[in-house]
């Protein structure tokens, strides 16, 4: 789910950067295409081996597969708007590569968050990854309970970033005139 995630991010906030090398002037349909093209393939890799896991190792149980799009779907936004953030943070401050780094720790990929303290699920109850991947692990492991999943927090927040995104990149980086007409149209 993180690679869904990270590979949107990625590919969003690259294709910027190269856009801006290359001094192509319209963004919009660079990102849009971006995302379709490393969504879609995120989706059929984690698709494809989640099957073939399922198939060589036979998985018992019963197993959500609505909860699983439905967390890929949460996963892809999220990655959108903080592939979209990224675009405008990396134009503005280049050491913010570094910092978005740290938010594969602090999604709960490598540990559970339930296992923590109090105080610190507190903390990481506003990353939103942390209630994409227990909407995950509810949908595949049976008896797992998560202690706190607001899907509607998810998507609020990546809307919230993908706007202050979009805000800054549209104020630090203007479409052209033609592509202003274009639009309008």
């Amino acid at each position: 789910m993180f690679l869904i995630f990270q590979t949107t991010a990625a590919a969003l906030e690259n294709g910027f950067m190269h856009l801006k090398r290359k001094g192509r002037r319209f963004w919009p349909e660079a990102l849009l295409a971006r995302f379709l093209i490393r969504g879609t393939l995120a989706i059929c890799i984690a698709l494809s081996l989640g099957a073939g896991v399922v198939w060589s190792v036979g998985l018992p149980g019963f197993i959500d597969v609505w909860g699983i799009l439905f967390a890929m779907g949460l996963a892809l936004c999220t990655g959108v708007a903080v592939g979209i953030l990224n675009c405008a943070f990396f134009a503005i401050f280049p050491v913010w590569s570094v910092t978005s780094r740290l938010l594969f720790l602090a999604s709960g990929v490598l540990f559970l968050p339930r296992d923590l303290p109090s105080n610190i699920q507190i903390l990481l109850d506003w990353n939103p990854l942390i209630h994409v991947l227990s909407l995950l692990r509810e949908s595949l492991y049976h008896g797992y309970a998560p202690l706190y999943q607001a899907p509607f927090f998810v998507a609020l927040s990546s809307l919230i970033l993908a706007t202050i995104g979009l805000a800054l990149i549209v104020l630090f980086h203007p479409l052209p005139q033609a592509a202003r007409r274009r639009m309008s149209l």
